[in-house]
């Protein structure tokens, strides 16, 4: 159905009586009045306790065809008096009746129920100065014109809507009745009521506020006071009175035989204004017969309910189950609006409250950043959502965190990476490559350090080897080696054996920054410069002549001792006892036992031929024997010569050599190595292998170095002090024996060297080193024998032997011119012997000219010229 009527504000209506609302309740049974007599009669009752009297609304008289009786509350269901219209009063019974008691007034309306057009309501109630468009619903469609009346009189208005614009009390308030032209019996009716204030005011003035009328009810404007609605009470409304009750202080009831729900169906319950005419509480509608819907209750369902969760209420009382009101709504029908929730302020950490009816506490907090929950009691955790980056650890703030950030990483999320080239670390335009929390510079060349700032440190790599210093110069460096070192990097050991400085066939040893010498037997000196001397350390013992020889020495030995060093005593070694007699050691000494017909310490004379005898002061040297190793003694001018056997030397052939094949000569660029120097003193004439060297002495001179002299004594020659091993001739007269001790001494070193590197000596002499090819061989016997032709002096030289003819062996003679006995070729030995020849060691015996021993003096031989 269309609504018949809208207002736009809420409505006003002064009261023109003062005091308190009194108990007065109009009920209208069947408002719709039948046209048909099936119906015949209606009524309308006046319930009070007060006196109570009927009248017509804008009429003078009520209907005709109609009583009116007076109830006492022994006598019916309610007290007070009833109206009651029967059907034969025709058009009287449409209209609007009133009835007054206590000083108030109230209307009820009658209208047929065929009519042509129904209103929305009974009753409107508006405030001062409200707007309100009513609205009336036809029920039937007729051509005819639309006709409005206020109170009787009809009003300028076309249509079934009428709009009350500013309403005001005497303009506006009053029964309305629309209907179509020339049927005004037949329209619909509204009673408009107009309250004196605006709304929620009253008084004088309407300055005061109404209090908060629950249920539907309407504030008094004179008074102030609720007019409560059917089934309620209380001085705002507020207490419901339930199903079957109605009056001010819900002491009737519908029907008193129960407490039937229903029991107030059908009745419509008009009340002092403002409030006008409404159905009882539970029910809705024109006819007040349709129960409530869910969630709504009370006079007409007007209200509705504010249960929790949108539980629906009790349709007569509002009740709500467990009496659990909705948010926003308090009191015992859940009515009463609640706005305080926030009063308590439940909202921590600063949070705003506001109501809100869709949450269950009622109110809803609006938390600050960084906080939640119901009441904005929890912290939000930012840090809950992990957000740094890249290992950053988070540190929850309140609506914020912080991220404390690995090293190498920035930003508020750790997110970014450091760019450490951003600075442009990298110097000398060194090119910089990020990394994590790091960098490194790729320097140029000639650059070194973290950052390039190093100016080419090519000594960082430690270049110099073998502890050599390394100076860092630009892209370039140079090492300071360490003695003993050279290259580039000190990496070449230095051969300090490469100038070969051991001389003398020593070998060299390469050490660092040095060489020793390993110099062979007979040498010594840090380069084995120097032939060592055997006799330094005076081996020979008991007064024995130590001579010194290439690596080795030989001890003359007094008479009566003997052995390497003379430490062993033999006084009768060799036999001092002449013409066979017998040598027998006493202490210290030795005694002969001389034959028959001989005497003399040594038997020395011929008892038997006094002639023969020598003269006391003369002795004879080979009378002791001096000659070992069965050597013959041969008595000479002022000495002996021992005639050695093969394979013995020495001036007593005290010395065994071993035997070898041939001689060899030392050749001319050897000589030169040794012989540079010219170590030969006096003229003499410097011979040299590789190993060493010989001087042949002149005549008159002897010695290694031909350093010593021979000095004439007049009887006798005596040895100059020194006397090296050289062997020599005491007297100057025999110069042919000089030459060849001379150049048997050239040989007789030569087989002390080849003893010394054991080779043979054409071997000694026949090997000449040249670089790179060892030792040739070279035949130098030609050369020997030439120098032993030389020995024999001018005229005596050997003449070259023919070509296809055998060479022949010189025998050696002494020279004519050295004769002293100056006769045609004398023996050399004065005794008439002959000088045995002098042939190679390998053709022994070979003779040897000797020195006396030095306890004997010289002596003169027996057949020399005085």
């Amino acid at each position: 159905m269309t609504p018949l009527f809208l207002f736009s504000s809420t409505f006003i209506l002064l009261w023109s009586t003062c005091g308190a609302v009194i108990d007065i309740t109009v009920i209208n049974k069947f408002p719709f009045v039948l046209a048909s007599p099936s119906r015949d009669y209606t009524y309308v009752k006046c319930v009070t306790p007060y006196t109570a009297t009927f009248g017509a609304l804008h009429t003078p008289n009520i209907p005709r065809m109609s009583f009116s009786r007076t109830f006492r509350d022994e006598e019916a269901d309610w007290p007070g008096q009833d109206l009651m219209f029967f059907s034969f009063a025709g058009d009287e019974r449409i209209g609007g009746f009133q009835c007054s008691a206590g000083g108030e007034e109230v209307a009820a309306v009658k209208m047929y129920e065929s009519a042509s057009f129904i209103p929305p309501t009974f009753s409107l109630t508006l405030n001062r100065g409200d707007t309100a468009t009513i609205r009336m619903a036809a029920q039937q469609t007729q051509f005819k014109s639309v006709r409005w009346k206020r109170n009787g009189v009809a009003i300028t208005n076309s249509g079934s809507t009428y709009v009350i614009r500013g309403a005001d009390p005497t303009r506006h308030e009053g029964v309305y009745r629309c209907y179509y032209d020339g049927e005004p019996e037949d329209g619909a009716m509204i009673r408009v009521i107009v309250r004196g204030c605006q709304e929620n005011r009253w008084g004088p003035g309407c300055t005061r506020d109404c209090p908060n009328c629950l249920h539907g009810g309407m504030c008094h404007s004179d008074t102030g006071e609720c007019i409560c609605p059917p089934g309620f009470r209380g001085d705002r409304c507020e207490i419901p009175c339930g199903s079957n009750r109605f009056g001010l202080t819900c002491s009737h009831k519908c029907d008193n035989s129960g407490n039937g729900d229903d029991a107030c169906a059908d009745l419509q319950f008009c009340l002092p204004d403002p409030y006008g005419c409404s159905c009882n509480t539970g029910f809705r509608g024109l006819r007040c017969d349709t129960a409530c819907s869910a969630g709504t209750f009370g006079a007409g369902c007007t209200s509705t309910c504010h249960c929790r969760d949108d539980v629906t209420c009790d349709r007569f009382t509002g009740e709500c189950p467990g009496n659990t009101c909705a948010c926003g709504w308090e009191g015992r029908t859940c009515q009463d609006e609640k706005r305080d929730y926030c009063d308590s302020a439940p909202c921590e950490n600063g949070g705003t409250c506001s109501y809100s009816a869709e949450e269950d506490t009622c109110f809803v907090c609006a938390c600050p950043a960084g906080f939640t929950g119901q009441v904005c009691e929890t912290d939000i955790d930012e840090c809950e959502s992990t957000p740094c980056q890249n290992g950053g650890i988070c540190t929850d703030r309140v609506n914020s965190y912080v991220c404390d950030c690995p090293d190498g990483y920035t930003g508020d999320n750790c997110e970014e990476d450091i760019d450490e080239c951003q600075s442009s670390p990298c110097q000398n335009g060194g090119t910089c490559f990020d990394d994590v929390n790091s960098f490194t510079c790729a320097c140029r060349e000639g650059y070194s350090g973290d950052t390039c700032e190093d100016e080419g440190n090519e000594c960082e790599s430690s270049p110099c080897q073998n502890g050599g210093t390394c100076h860092d110069q630009v892209n370039s460096y140079t090492c300071s080696c360490a003695p003993g070192y050279l290259g580039d990097n000190c990496e070449t050991d230095v051969d300090e054996c490469w100038s070969n400085p051991c001389q003398n066939g020593g070998t060299c040893n390469d050490d660092v920054n040095s060489f020793s010498c390993t110099c062979p037997k007979g040498f010594i000196g840090n380069m084995c410069e120097e032939e060592m001397n055997e006799c330094d350390s005076n081996p020979c013992q008991n007064g024995g002549s130590c001579a010194d020889l290439l690596n080795g020495y030989n001890c003359a030995c007094p008479v009566g001792y003997r052995g390497v060093n003379c430490e062993e005593t033999d006084q009768c070694s060799p036999n001092p006892c002449l013409n066979g007699g017998n040598c027998s050691e006493l202490n210290d000494t030795y005694i002969c036992a001389c034959p028959e017909n001989f005497s003399g310490v040594h038997c020395e004379i011929d008892d038997a031929d006094p002639t023969t005898a020598p003269p006391v002061n003369r002795t004879d040297p080979c009378a002791l024997q001096p000659c070992q190793n069965g050597g013959t003694c041969e008595l000479g001018l002022v000495s002996y010569t021992c005639r050695c056997t093969s394979g013995f030397v020495g001036d007593n052939c005290e010395l065994q050599i071993p035997t070898f094949p041939s001689y060899a000569s030392n050749t001319e660029e050897t000589m030169r190595e040794f012989c540079s120097i010219n170590p030969c003193e006096n003229g003499g004439t410097c011979v040299s292998n590789t190993e060493t060297y010989v001087c042949f002495c002149p005549d008159n001179h002897y010695g290694r170095h031909c350093e010593k002299t021979i000095i004439n004594g007049g009887a006798g020659n005596k040895e100059s002090p020194g006397t090296s091993s050289a062997i020599y001739l005491a007297g100057a007269a025999v110069g042919g024996f000089a030459a060849m001790s001379v150049l048997f001494a050239a040989v007789y070193k030569y087989v002390q060297y080849a003893q010394l590197k054991k080779v043979t000596p054409v071997q000694v002499m026949d090997m000449k080193e040249k670089p790179g090819q060892g030792f040739k061989r070279v035949d130098r016997l030609p050369e020997l024998e030439k120098g032993l032709d030389e020995a024999k002096g001018p005229g005596n030289e050997g003449k070259q032997k023919k070509k296809g003819k055998k060479k022949r062996r010189k025998k050696l003679r002494a020279p004519k011119e050295l004769n002293p006995l100056r006769g045609p070729r004398p023996p050399p030995n004065m005794d008439g012997t002959q000088l045995t020849d002098l042939t190679y060691p390998n053709d022994a015996p070979a003779t040897r000219i000797i020195r006396p021993p030095k306890y004997l003096e010289p002596i003169q031989h027996p057949f020399a010229i005085n």
